[in-house]
Formats: C-alpha cells, structure tokens, sequence
C-alpha cells in the first residue's frame, strides 16, 4: 500500500466519521425540539389557549411539504447518482484543504485518482448536509406552530415526516465512493 493509499483511506474515515456525527447531531436536534415542546406543553396548559389566533395550519403544512419536497427531490440527486463531476469533486477537495492544512498535506501526498475521489467524498457530504437540513426543517416549522398554536401534539406529524427523511437519508459514503469509483473509471456518468 503507498503512502498516497493511507492517506487516502485516513482522509475518506475521517470524513466519513465527520459526516455521521454531523447526521447524528441532527437527528438528536430533532428529538430535542420535540422534548422541548412537550415540555413546555405543560406550561401551555396552565396558561390557557393563546391570545391570538395562530395562522391557520395550512400555511405551516405547506412550507413543511416544501422542505420535504426539495430533501426529497436533492436526496434523488445525491452523488453519484448526479453523475461524475470530476471539476466539482476536486473544486470541493481544495476548498477543505483551503480550512485545514493537516488535510491539506494528507492530500498532496494522494495519487490523482485518489484526490479526486476524496474530493467526492467532500462533495457527497456537503449535499447530504443539504438534506439533512432541509429535512430538520420540517420538524422546526412544525415546532413553530406547535408554539403558536400552545398544542404539542400539532408536532407529531411535522416531526414523524422529519424523522423518516433524516434516518432514510444517511450518510453510506463508502457505498457513495465505491459506486462513484466504479463510475469514474467506467469513464461515464448517468
């Protein structure tokens, strides 16, 4: 094995580590707006109903459906399935490199193939944080009207939709890289 080869491998778990913290973290974030709002369900109770009249639920179901729509459609799009990007991989690859230098020097000591392919790894990551985003969403507008609306359980849908796209959509970026290698050498895209 070369040099460029650890380095490579070390480069690809280590991002690839990053990633699922950064996917675990949002998940938990998830659970915690709903402990949240269930706690405070209970000072919602001694309180009263609100002052005012909350928007109606329509308006929090469509911007929630949006967001569920655009994770969807992005989580369609996910690397490889967008094709190879060789110019992007790499883009992504110098901009990590640009914010941190240990990595940086793990890369120059990486063979061509093997740059372009943690550049994929980068990039792949990057959109699977833009799902995830997106997905978290849902379950913060549903926070938002369980709050204006002093009704917990108006999370429960907005937060099973939310749930069900970010544990749907993990990381698998070692399936992500081996289907992207096999990709790049079969010198195509889809």
């Amino acid at each position: 094995m070369t040099s460029g080869s650890t380095a490579f491998e070390d480069t690809v778990k280590r991002m690839a580590s990053k990633a699922a913290v950064v996917h675990i973290a949002m998940t938990m974030a998830v659970v915690i707006y709903a402990v949240v709002t269930f706690v405070m369900q209970q000072q919602w109770d001694q309180q009263g109903p609100p002052q005012t009249e909350p928007p109606p639920a329509i308006a929090f179901l469509a911007v929630a459906a949006a967001s569920a729509g655009i994770a969807l459609w992005m989580r369609s799009r996910l690397p490889p399935a967008d094709g190879v990007k060789i110019q992007e991989w790499e883009k992504s690859i110098d901009q990590a490199c640009g914010q941190d230098t240990a990595l940086g020097a793990k890369v120059r000591s990486m063979t061509g193939e093997e740059r372009t392919l943690a550049g994929f790894v980068t990039y792949c990551t990057i959109k699977l944080i833009l799902v995830w985003a997106m997905a978290e969403s849902v379950a913060i507008v549903g926070m938002a009207r369980a709050f204006l609306s002093r009704n917990g359980q108006e999370l429960i849908p907005f937060l099973a939709v939310s749930l069900a796209l970010l544990l749907a959509t993990t990381p698998r970026l070692t399936e992500r890289l081996a289907e992207a290698r096999r990709l790049m050498l079969g010198g195509g895209g889809r």
